[in-house]
């Protein structure tokens, strides 16, 4: 590629997490949360206004596999294999980091993402997608009371979001609904 247009791309990035640090501190001010995640290595952890919001005593750090939820990529023939992905993550809510810092236990093999393959992980896997529904709302039981008015709420979200993404991904809110209600 162009080094110039490497050059611009990686300005474009800075600019990119400079805009979401910046949302971070105002939901840091008002008493709500938030969520960044990128790869375990990637540089953008050692920017300076990303390691001025890390020192934020709110603000903690974890890092997982996203094998240990389900990541998996097309193998050498095309059977699907898990990808290790190792992701960090921060976030204001020591619940929600506690759902996701699990890590690879080793038992199994991985795909490595080069070749395409990274294209392939892009999204989260649905296993990933529950894990940060259950962040959400262990952070918001920790927090606050639930009522009619809340649940009302919810369930206006979980049918918004379906107008807006797969019934796949949909399916998974309401069977996490279901699946913690019978943990109960």
């Amino acid at each position: 590629m162009d080094p110039q247009v490497v050059e611009e791309l990686r300005r474009e990035a800075i600019k990119h997490l400079h805009f979401v640090v910046g949302i971070y501190k105002i939901q840091l001010e008002n008493g709500r949360h938030f969520l960044h995640e990128h790869p375990e290595s990637a540089t953008s952890w050692n920017d300076d206004a990303m390691v001025k919001l890390l020192r934020e005593p709110r603000v903690s750090t974890t890092v997982s596999d996203q094998c240990e939820y389900c990541l998996l990529t097309p193998g050498p023939i095309g059977e699907p294999t898990p990808a290790m992905k190792p992701t960090r993550w921060a976030s204001s809510s020591p619940h929600m980091l506690k759902r996701l810092s699990t890590r690879c236990k080793r038992d199994h093999a991985h795909q490595h993402l080069v070749g395409g393959r990274a294209k392939d992980a892009e999204n989260y896997p649905p296993e990933l997608i529950l894990e940060i529904l259950r962040g959400m709302r262990d952070t918001a039981d920790f927090e606050e009371t639930w009522g009619d008015e809340t649940e009302a709420n919810l369930e206006q979200a979980m049918i918004t979001s379906s107008l807006l993404h797969s019934s796949k991904f949909c399916s998974l809110a309401t069977a996490y609904r279901a699946k913690d209600l019978e943990e109960e």
